[in-house]
């Protein structure tokens, strides 16, 4: 259900990517769309632009033509001019010699009255012609006046078309810088679509993926998926469940196809076993409750048995040491089927604090009586004894069989033994002989004919 959960997150997450992919789409189509409009506006206005500068770099190539003849045409002038004023200057000149020449002519008239009819037509000729030559003067002085002022205009308007070619080559390379930003834009938007394209076509292929693996592994439409499909609060420890149902199912091997199969059996088996584990859990509980009771039992009869036991220890031990003290002590009263008996000791004119201050025929010989104390509070019918007075001095070797003679009513003793005391006191003595070399012997002999070979 988590996979499906997510699985259907997923397919949420990247519809809403797709959505959102195919609105960026359609946002980027809509911007490069007006970057289109706003490029073929730019384009429109540069090439009016261009037409513009086209225009003024006509006018301005006309003016400068035009600007270029009147140059020339000032020139021609000026030259012209220079010629006017050479020839003013010789005119004053030929005007000055001119009135020189009256001058003369006066004291040639005063000299010669004969002469004075010619002279006066020639006087009337030559200020005719100082007139003539006024005039002219006076007509190039004022076509040269004529001439700066439209030098000066044609000079001014030839500056504004300066002025003009300057603001339009100004527009011009911030229309062509307009392009280039609008031109940088149109790039940028067309990487962007591609991007989102890609992006779209990524989110596609994972979308198609995901509908994909959970039809395969799950066998479920995207509907139904989004049917049985449940939010998940936590994602991160969504994931982590996840995970670890993944490395429980990898750890599970290969897909059992029998499956279905088994489990009938299985799930019968279980359900048999589950019907014996609860017989054997009834019968846990009762052997529970009957180790209780005999626990209770043992307890208590341990506790009668160990003080009879330690009642008869305590006689015991004074016959067979002829006086003393003893006693056997429980190292925890209150958990008596498992703890430690110590076993106190005091033989007859002695202070003992620890059974190691004992000589080893006294810890034989208390050991005889712990024995002793035993088999006399439950006798068995039989009892095998191997050597155990060895380490007894034979007085107390003799305590020893005279007191096991005293428990021989209800209990047959064989002792295996090398001690005369021991011998003495038994009914039936057997020995074993080898005379031959792996043939053993066994010989019998009964307490009277052990009396009658002593009296012999």
């Amino acid at each position: 259900e988590l996979e499906i959960n997510r699985v259907s997150e997923y397919g949420e997450q990247y519809d809403a990517k797709l959505d959102e992919c195919e609105d960026k789409e359609i946002k980027l189509r809509e911007k490069l769309k007006q970057a289109h409009e706003e490029l073929d506006e730019t384009a429109a206005a540069l090439s009016q632009v261009d037409k513009e500068i086209f225009d003024g770099e006509e006018k301005l190539s006309a003016s400068v033509n035009e600007q270029n003849e009147l140059k020339e045409k000032r020139r021609v002038i000026s030259e012209e001019l220079s010629a006017l004023r050479v020839s003013g200057a010789e005119i004053v000149k030929d005007v000055s010699s001119c009135k020189e020449s009256i001058a003369q002519l006066e004291a040639s008239i005063q000299s010669r009255d004969s002469d004075s009819g010619k002279t006066e037509l020639d006087i009337i000729k030559f200020e005719n012609d100082i007139k003539a030559k006024q005039k002219q003067i006076e007509d190039i002085k004022a076509a040269i006046s004529g001439s700066d002022d439209e030098i000066a205009k044609l000079e001014a308007e030839a500056e504004s078309e300066r002025q003009k070619h300057i603001r339009f080559d100004e527009a011009a390379a911030k229309l062509r810088s307009a392009q280039k930003i609008k031109q940088n834009e149109k790039e940028s938007l067309t990487e962007q679509l591609t991007r989102g394209e890609e992006q779209k076509n990524t989110v596609t292929a994972d979308f198609d993926k995901l509908v994909w693996q959970l039809n395969d592994e799950y066998a479920l439409s995207r509907s139904e998926a989004a049917k049985v499909a449940e939010p998940v609060e936590d994602m991160i420890e969504a994931q982590k469940q996840l995970q670890s149902l993944k490395n429980r199912i990898r750890a599970l091997g290969n897909v059992n196809l029998g499956a279905i199969e088994e489990y009938e059996e299985v799930k019968e088996r279980y359900e048999f076993l589950g019907g014996q584990l609860n017989d054997v859990n009834v019968s846990k509980e009762e052997l529970c409750g009957l180790i209780d009771s005999l626990t209770e039992k043992m307890r208590s009869v341990f506790m009668q048995s160990f003080e009879v036991i330690n009642k008869n220890f305590k006689q015991i031990f004074s016959e067979l040491f002829g006086g003393g003290k003893a006693e056997l002590t429980l190292t925890d009263p209150d958990n008596v089927l498992e703890c430690g008996i110590e076993i106190n000791v005091q033989p007859p004119g002695k202070v003992i604090t620890s059974l190691m201050s004992l000589s080893g025929g006294e810890q034989a010989l208390a050991a005889i009586a712990i024995y002793f104390a035993i088999l006399k509070n439950s006798p068995s019918p039989f009892c095998l004894l191997d050597e155990i007075e060895a380490a007894l001095d034979e007085v107390n070797v003799t305590r020893y069989a005279q007191y096991l003679h005293r428990l021989t009513d209800k209990t047959q003793f064989i002792t295996i033994t090398h001690r005369r005391g021991t011998m003495e006191e038994a009914d039936v003595l057997y020995g074993v002989t080898m005379q031959e070399k792996g043939i053993s012997k066994l010989l019998r002999m009964t307490a009277a004919e052990t009396a009658q070979l002593d009296i012999q």
